[in-house]
C-alpha cells in the first residue's frame, strides 16, 4: 500500500504539538480542530513507519525519534517561513523586516532596549525576535532562516560573517545590604563556602570553568546553592537573598531595579559578543543599519561597573 506523502502541513501540525505537549492546544495554536491534527499526526506516523509518540491515557510522551525529527521538521519550516516572508518583502518594499535570533537570557535581557531604541528611528521597520539555543542561533543564521543574530566569542564558522559587538567583564549580583556590597572589588576568596548562583554548566562551559579555575588558584571553596540558565533568573534568586550571583557585566544592568549591587569579580573573566549573518549573502539595507545601530547602542550604554 502506498504510504501518504508528506507535506507542511503535517509538520507543523507535529512541531506544534512538540512545543505545546498536547494535540488540544496544538489545534488552538493552529487554528485547526483537534480532530484534524490528530489526523495529521497519523499521516506522519503512517509516512514515516512508526510510532513518534507514546500514548499514555490520554497523554503523548514523545519518543527519542520525535525529538530527532522536531529539530530537523523546526529548522525546516523557519526556512519556509523565511521564504514566505521574503515573497511579502518582494511584493510590498515599503516596509522593511528584520528577522533576528539569540539565546534567550540575551534577547530578553540588553537587546531588548537596543529593538527598542531601533524601532524609534525606524518605525516602519517590522522586527521578528525568537530565542534559542546557541547552536540554533548559528544554524538559523547559517541558513538563512533569519536575518542576523548574536552568540558568544570565540566564534570560528566558514558559513557565518562575524563581526564583535561588544566585550564586558563579570560582576557579583549582592542584595545591597550584603556585607560584600561594601566592597570595591570581589575575589573568589571573599567567596569562599559563600552560597553560589551559577549559570548551568551545559550553557556557560567557558565562562563556569574560568570561575572555577579562580576559585582553585585562591584555595576557595565553590558553595553551589543553585544553578540557573539565564542571567534574569540568576539575579532574581540573589534578590530574594539565596546567594551570590558572578554574572555578565552589561547583561546584568537590566535588573539593577531589583536592589542589587553589581561588584567588579577579580581576576577579571571577560565575555565577548558577537552579531553574525551568513556569510553566503550580502546582509540587506536593514540588517545593515540594525548592526550600525547595534555597535553605537552598546557603546552608549557600556559603563564601568558600579554598585
Amino acid at each position: 500500500m502506498r504510504k501518504p506523502p508528506l507535506n507542511l502541513k503535517v509538520l507543523e501540525s507535529f512541531c506544534a504539538i512538540m512545543r505545546v505537549g498536547t494535540v488540544t492546544e496544538a489545534a488552538k495554536s493552529l487554528h485547526l480542530t483537534q480532530s484534524a491534527v490528530s489526523r495529521q499526526l497519523a499521516q506522519l506516523e503512517d509516512a514515516l513507519g512508526m510510532s513518534l509518540f507514546l500514548r499514555d491515557k490520554g497523554r503523548l510522551l514523545p519518543l527519542p525519534e520525535a525529538h530527532e525529527l522536531f529539530k530537523e521538521a523546526d529548522f525546516t519550516l523557519s526556512g519556509f517561513d523565511r521564504i514566505r516572508h521574503l515573497a511579502e518583502d518582494l511584493q510590498s518594499l515599503s516596509v522593511a523586516k528584520l528577522r533576528i535570533v539569540g539565546t534567550q537570557g540575551f534577547i530578553d535581557g540588553i537587546l531588548a532596549g537596543a529593538v527598542t531604541s531601533f524601532m524609534t528611528t525606524f518605525p516602519d521597520v517590522k522586527i521578528f525576535l525568537d530565542s534559542r539555543s546557541a547552536e540554533t542561533v548559528i544554524e538559523q543564521v547559517a541558513g538563512r532562516a533569519v536575518d542576523c543574530g548574536f552568540v558568544k566569542s570565540p566564534l570560528t564558522n566558514p558559513l557565518l560573517s562575524i563581526e564583535p559587538m561588544f566585550s564586558c567583564g563579570t560582576v557579583c549580583a549582592v542584595k545591597r545590604e550584603h556585607p560584600l556590597a561594601r566592597l570595591d572589588v570581589i575575589t573568589a576568596r571573599d567567596l569562599h563556602d559563600m552560597p553560589l548562583i551559577l549559570l548551568g554548566k551545559g550553557r556557560s562551559f567557558t565562562f563556569r570553568g574560568f570561575l572555577q579555575q579562580a576559585f582553585h588558584q585562591a584555595g576557595a571553596y565553590m558553595n553551589i546553592k543553585a544553578e540557573t540558565h539565564t542571567v534574569s533568573t540568576s539575579c532574581t534568586l540573589a534578590a530574594g537573598g539565596i546567594g551570590i550571583a558572578p554574572v555578565n557585566e552589561l547583561m546584568a544592568q537590566s535588573y539593577r531595579h531589583m536592589g542589587l549591587a553589581f561588584i567588579p569579580f577579580h581576576p577579571v573573566i571577560t565575555h565577548e559578543f558577537s552579531f553574525i549573518t551568513s556569510a553566503q549573502f550580502p546582509p540587506s539595507r536593514v540588517t545593515q543599519a540594525f548592526l550600525a545601530h547595534c555597535k553605537k547602542y552598546f557603546t552608549q550604554i557600556k559603563k564601568p561597573s558600579q554598585g
